[in-house]
């Protein structure tokens, strides 16, 4: 895949995922302005249907309670005695006799001529009836306003009332959350009634504030602040579900993001080694192919023919690059059929000191060829396990190989291989004075078809699947490979093999 291509795809994901993401995080910060929104809409409804109530009943409440508040309206009791005595009055008696406590009334607070209080008709009597009964009420209503409007705010508030009366008018607009009440004298900034925790600027910003007597156009002295301790959790609880499943898309498409990123960087990244792989084979096969012809037109050339020595000299080296040729060929399909689900092991009890010393021995000839040695320590004492001896061998034998080809040009190869029991199992170590492994692509020795680099394509023979294929062996017979490596000093390759074997499936026992 094109790395531009790859390039422009991610920007446009990219850009797509920050879109969604911003419009997840406006839509939260949306709903919970709302949730607040909603729910200072509900308190401040509340609120104003609680003071109503409760300013008639302070009005109440405070001239029940106040002697001074009675006392001063003795008279208007008075009159309103009279009034209810109006409709007993007798019509003639009544206006004929001026000198009646109601006559004196008309004339002096109504302002009525005696003459026409003397002529007066039925009807004209009943409207002055009317009349006398607003005329009382008007006045007892303003002096009860402003006794009540001149009267220290102390004396006028009841924090109890108040707050039941909050309270109840909450509930019926599904407030129940628990709440604290401050009442202020707005005019002299004293406290009249607190509850809260603590009095502060900051508690008192937080809290909603009203006027006490809201439909009083005197009385603007007293302010009530109601603070609510559990707000901002009670609001949190609101919008979490929403907050939940906001976070779980968000996390939901970053994930996505990410592992459409990690697939197509690995895609691309496999291309690459695949594209490397075949080069390696088209240059693996090519070779022994080129030799095979050109030994055998060598031997078809008549001179040759008759020189029996070069004829067996080409005829070996046509032998040895076949083999060589079909040696690559097995990996390739060993590489194809290398699933987890697929091996098939022949498991039987082997001696991994005898197997691992054949296995020296026979690479011995491979040592000499570039001026190396090789050193075995058998030091497992107990070296019976339960395994495949083909896969065994080959897994040592391609460490022996690598150790090999990535051995230093201008330094004898020492190669050491050595044995050790561990717990419940056997170590098998292959350790090399090689190139050694960069750090930072240690992890990715294993691959399939990935290759250390080493400056030129082709200047280490191989595919790219030897140490993946010791890896997938190891972990079929339920044991590991690590490696140890630093550059420049060689690496060590460590196979630990369990004494029994723990599988069961795809498996066939000897």
């Amino acid at each position: 895949m094109n790395l531009r291509y790859i390039i422009v795809i991610v920007i446009v994901a990219l850009i797509s995922m920050i879109g969604l993401v911003a419009i997840q995080v406006y839509f939260i910060e949306s709903s919970f302005e709302q949730q607040i929104e909603n729910f200072d809409n509900r308190v401040y409804s509340a609120l104003a249907g609680a003071l109503d109530e409760y300013e008639k009943e302070s009005n109440i409440i405070f001239f029940s309670n106040n002697p001074i508040a009675q006392k001063a309206f003795t008279a208007q009791e008075e009159y309103l005695n009279i009034e209810e005595g109006v409709s007993d009055i007798n019509f003639t008696y009544t206006l004929k006799d001026t000198n009646s406590k109601f006559f004196k009334i008309l004339t002096s607070e109504l302002n009525i001529p005696k003459s026409r209080i003397l002529n007066m008709k039925p009807n004209e009597f009943e409207r002055l009836k009317r009349h006398y009964n607003e005329f009382n009420e008007a006045m007892r209503n303003r002096g009860k306003i402003m006794l009540f409007e001149n009267t220290c705010i102390d004396e006028k508030v009841f924090p109890d009332t108040l707050k039941n009366l909050i309270k109840k008018h909450f509930i019926d607009n599904n407030i129940l959350l628990e709440f604290k009440i401050c009442i202020v004298d707005n005019k002299t900034k004293s406290v009249i009634f607190s509850d809260y925790p603590s009095l502060n600027e900051s508690i008192l910003e937080k809290s909603y504030k009203s006027k006490i007597f809201p439909n009083s156009i005197y009385n603007e002295y007293a302010l009530l602040f109601i603070y609510f301790p559990q707000k901002d959790k009670y609001i949190n609880q609101q919008v979490l579900p929403m907050l939940f499943t906001s976070f779980f898309l968000i996390a939901l498409v970053i994930g996505s993001f990410m592992i459409t990123i990690y697939t197509i960087y690995r895609q691309k990244r496999l291309g690459d080694m695949k594209t490397d792989f075949i080069n390696n084979m088209t240059h693996e096969l090519k070779t022994p192919v080129a030799t095979i012809g050109l030994a055998s037109n060598m031997i078809r050339n008549e001179k040759i023919l008759t020189n029996k020595e070069k004829v067996f000299h080409y005829a070996t080296v046509i032998k040895q690059e076949n083999e060589r040729l079909l040696n690559n060929i097995e990996k390739v399909l060993q590489a194809a059929r290398l699933k987890k689900s697929s091996i098939k092991l022949k498991i039987s009890e082997i001696d991994l000191n005898e197997i691992i010393a054949e296995i020296v021995s026979r690479n011995q000839i491979n040592i000499d060829e570039v001026n190396g040695t090789i050193t075995y320590s058998p030091n497992a004492i107990n070296s019976i396990i339960e395994a495949d001896k083909i896969h065994v061998s080959n897994m040592v034998n391609n460490l022996i190989e690598n150790s090999i080809k990535y051995r230093k040009e201008d330094v004898p190869l020492e190669l050491h291989v050595a044995t050790y029991n561990k717990s419940k199992g056997i170590e098998i170590v292959v350790e090399d004075n090689g190139i050694g492994i960069p750090t930072e692509v240690l992890e990715r020795v294993f691959e399939k078809f990935y290759r250390v680099p080493t400056g030129n394509v082709h200047n280490v023979k191989g595919f790219g699947l030897g140490l993946n294929y010791v890896k997938e062996m190891a972990e079929a017979h339920y044991g590991n490979v690590t490696v140890h490596s630093e550059l420049g000093k060689g690496s060590i390759f460590t196979i630990y093999l369990p004494s029994e074997y723990a599988g069961t499936d795809d498996v066939e026992t000897e």
